[in-house]
């Protein structure tokens, strides 16, 4: 080998040598970059995330221990013999925004057995014959802000065959989410007609 030849070779394998190494430099600086800027995109998405899902959520149910909303309420009644009526029942009903943002256009429709009667409430909307055959009973939020709550007590008579307890359908609407249904239960922890009470003691004969 020459010694021209011989310098090739030297200054290539030194050539390749310093290419190596300098690519290295270059991973080694710029991969904490390429990190950090996958950090931000990471911390960007989970605010995009996050924001999504911060929605209204109304919930509708009867006023219960520490303002929680129930789906069962549980009353007690007087049933009227020569009407086969109960005496007034006031239902605590409550709509309550337990979401992060505020809700906009509210209409809560609360949809009564046609064996009850409406006598009062202190929802907005008039009560209205129901299409399915029961009452309608409806209240418009212009706004419902998270953590407060709506009163929608209303008071009403159920007829004797309502006894073993009733449904109330309520559908809640809004701008900002999609329709939703759900269903609350009313029950009767004790019942007695006017004339003779269930729990009063039997007279004997004699």
């Amino acid at each position: 080998m020459d010694v021209w030849s011989w310098l090739q070779n030297l200054l290539g394998d030194t050539y390749w040598h310093w290419v190596e190494r300098l690519s290295w430099l270059i991973a080694i600086t710029l991969l904490p970059l390429g990190l950090v800027q996958l950090w931000f995109v990471w911390q960007e998405q989970k605010r995009i995330l996050d924001e999504l899902r911060k929605q209204p959520d109304l919930r509708v149910g009867f006023f219960g221990e520490g303002g929680k909303l129930e789906d069962v309420g549980y009353v007690v009644t007087l049933w009227d013999a020569p009407t086969k009526r109960s005496a007034p029942i006031e239902l605590n009903l409550f709509s309550h925004n337990v979401g992060a943002r505020t809700a906009h256009n509210v209409i809560v429709n609360l949809i009564f057995p046609k064996e009850t009667l409406i006598v009062s409430t202190k929802a907005t909307g008039p009560t209205a014959p129901d299409m399915a055959g029961g009452w309608r009973v409806w209240d418009k939020q212009p706004v419902a802000h998270p953590d407060v709550h709506t009163d929608l007590t209303t008071t009403l008579t159920a007829a004797r065959s309502l006894e073993p307890g009733f449904d109330i359908g309520v559908t809640v609407s809004m701008d900002d989410k999609p329709t939703a249904k759900h269903v609350l239960k009313v029950r009767f922890l004790r019942t007695s007609t006017d004339a003779e009470p269930k729990d009063a003691p039997q007279k004997e004969s004699g």
